[in-house]
């Protein structure tokens, strides 16, 4: 998802920063659009440091993309705690954190957020309950912040996909029953 965003802002002609933990990844995308107005940034914004290292790259804003997320797929009574803390700092703090730290460049440019967050916020999935409780709630975090920050200007929006093929879904989407079971559910069959 996040490198179909990258993508269609460059194609768009914007000047893009994509940030990521994996600095593969990262090389990747650089070969990919190395004659586009991009620049990778390494940094892992499930803690401040990454995020203290994003805010500190970033002197304009005019969008900004929340697509930060994970999951671990089990029963609810299966989690550890540090399974939980770890999804919860990844698929909230994340998000929460940037969006607060770049609320002054947002708010000059009369910005965009666009968060990312799933179905699984609305329904049930077997996606699991942490990670469709972190998706809900960056649903109620969209709604709450977009009516706060209107009367800046600032239009803060959520996106729930659906499955789509990415190398995080690889894994339950490889599953052929699996598949098939989603594809039945999915109005438009692909």
């Amino acid at each position: 998802i996040g490198k179909a965003v990258v993508k269609e802002f460059l194609d768009l002609g914007a000047t893009v920063i994509a940030v990521g933990r994996s600095v593969e990844i990262l090389q990747e995308l650089e070969e990919e659009f190395a004659n586009e107005k991009l620049t990778t940034l390494a940094a892992d914004v499930s803690t401040s440091l990454g995020v203290e290292i994003v805010v500190s790259a970033i002197t304009e804003l005019d969008i900004l993309v929340n697509n930060v997320g994970m999951n671990i797929r089990k029963k609810y009574v299966d989690y550890q705690d540090d399974e939980f803390k770890k999804m919860m700092n990844t698929n909230l703090f994340s998000y929460y954190e940037l969006t607060k730290s770049l609320y002054p460049l947002l708010k000059t440019s009369k910005g965009n957020v666009v968060s990312i967050a799933s179905v699984a916020g609305m329904n049930h999935l077997k996606s699991g309950v942490i990670y469709g409780m972190t998706k809900a709630a960056m649903i109620q975090f969209t709604k709450n912040v977009a009516v706060e920050w209107a009367a800046d200007g600032i239009r803060v929006n959520a996106v729930s996909p659906w499955y789509i093929f990415t190398p995080l879904t690889a894994g339950v989407l490889g599953n052929e029953e699996f598949l098939n079971e989603v594809i039945s559910r999915t109005p438009m069959k692909r």
